[in-house]
């Protein structure tokens, strides 16, 4: 059976799993690990630079250069699977993870492409997330930029947009890796009691830096526990997103928003969707 349909896709989540001991990376007893490839659906492309979050878990990772991604030390359980990559439609999938087993599979993501539709269709989940994001622009205080004004900025990344125009957004390079992140100043004068944007290395940057949530998945935030693969905010071009939100502290970030993570401010991105 070819393994570049959906169906296969989600049918491999469910219901296959490779013994651990079979694969040339076990996983540690009793925990689950899992593997596979990021492709552009109908050419099969890998794509790098593709969030694979597992919501309930909040862990995550980016897919590598050859499209690549993996996750281990997980729990056994059921979980919703996210995948979000810019320029393609976000998946959203449940997964089984099994004990003592490496889940494999690939993951094909559909380019983003307009839709005609009859302008007495109403798409509900967009008119919801838009006047969602107008009535936090008109009561938060906070920076938010709309489709209308995102769309004179084709090939300005959100790291650029956020230095030029969003009030309290500090940017940080993580050297190693090239990736940018957005930071506050808050806690500066005791920065050796910062986060490092990746708590697995020691030489990553030390910042207040602000939790990243995509479509409303929490996608980043400092911890020490490595849940969350660092993003690279230059690989977001502002124009192909829906709205882009940032709040530069817990006080000023929406309370629907509010959590661990957002003790150094929010960052929020929304995948454009077609009307």
């Amino acid at each position: 059976m070819p393994r570049s349909s959906l169906a296969y896709f989600v049918m491999a989540l469910l219901d296959l799993g490779v013994p651990a001991a079979a694969q040339s990376g076990s996983v540690s007893a009793g925990l689950a690990s899992f593997a596979g490839s990021v492709l552009a659906e109908g050419t099969r492309e890998r794509l790098d630079g593709a969030t694979v979050t597992l919501v309930e878990l909040d862990r995550s990772t980016t897919s590598d250069a050859k499209g690549a991604f993996f996750l281990s030390g997980l729990p056994t359980g059921d979980y919703h699977l996210v995948v979000h990559r810019l320029g393609f439609d976000p998946l959203r999938v449940r997964v089984r993870l099994e004990a003592d087993h490496r889940l494999e599979a690939d993951i094909e993501l559909t380019r983003n492409a307009p839709v005609v539709l009859d302008p007495l269709q109403v798409n509900a989940a967009v008119d919801r997330q838009l006047g969602d994001i107008l009535r936090r622009r008109a009561t938060a205080q906070g920076t938010v930029f709309l489709r209308d004004e995102l769309d004179s900025l084709r090939g300005t990344s959100v790291g650029e947009l956020l230095r030029r125009e969003a009030k309290g957004a500090k940017l940080i390079r993580y050297a190693r890796t090239g990736a940018l992140l957005v930071a506050t100043g808050r806690g500066m004068g005791t920065i050796s009691l910062l986060p490092l944007a990746d708590p697995n290395d020691s030489r990553s940057p030390r910042a207040c830096f602000a939790q990243v949530i995509v479509d409303g998945v929490r996608i980043y935030a400092p911890d020490a526990v490595n849940r969350f693969a660092v993003p690279n905010l230059d690989q977001y071009d502002a124009a192909t997103l829906e709205a882009v939100e940032f709040y530069a502290g817990p006080a000023t970030t929406p309370p629907e928003f509010v959590g661990a993570g957002a003790q150094c401010g929010t960052l929020m991105l929304w995948t454009r969707r077609s009307r």
